[in-house]
């Protein structure tokens, strides 16, 4: 197998593990959505969104390896998109079980990020330092009160001092 067949399958991998993360985050919150799972991964049956969050909107997950420290969006393939998502959320993959929600943008301020060549070398990105994202804390208030249990929502402010 050749070393760019390689990093597909590896960025693949990362990236369903990442949005199953996020999904589990949805899960235990109690938090119900669809999810885009495109039949046969043809375009014409895709959401073109990860996630769909009633009374919260659309979510693009976009994950990154564990050595990873810049959040990047192909433009290709952003400018690609019939409809651009509400939130993106960049979550670092450590491992198969363990990720770290390094943060989110509006989906409307993603193609307004500067392209860095030092760190998109091969292809035209829109790329930021995960520092500049805004805390996932910040969305913490708004996604919670999408919860199904007001136990959960009680257990969650609680925890995250909201």
């Amino acid at each position: 197998m050749s070393d760019s067949t390689s990093q597909e399958i590896e960025d693949r991998k990362i990236g369903i593990v990442g949005q199953y993360m996020f999904m589990s985050i949805l899960q235990e919150w109690r938090i119900p959505y669809l999810v885009d799972y495109p039949l046969f991964n043809l375009p014409e049956h895709r959401l073109f969104v990860d996630f769909i969050i009633p009374g919260f909107g659309s979510v693009e997950v976009k994950s990154f390896p564990r050595y990873a420290s810049y959040f990047i969006v192909k433009r290709r393939l952003w400018s690609a998109l019939s409809k651009v998502p509400d939130f993106v959320i960049a979550i670092c993959v450590l491992s198969d079980n363990l990720g770290k929600v390094e943060g989110w943008l509006h989906g409307s301020e993603v193609a307004n990020l500067p392209h860095n060549p030092e760190v998109c070398i091969y292809e035209e990105c829109y790329c930021t330092p995960f520092t500049e994202l805004r805390p996932f804390r910040e969305l913490i208030p708004r996604l919670i009160e999408c919860s199904l249990d007001e136990e959960i929502k009680r257990r969650v402010k609680k925890e995250f001092n909201l």
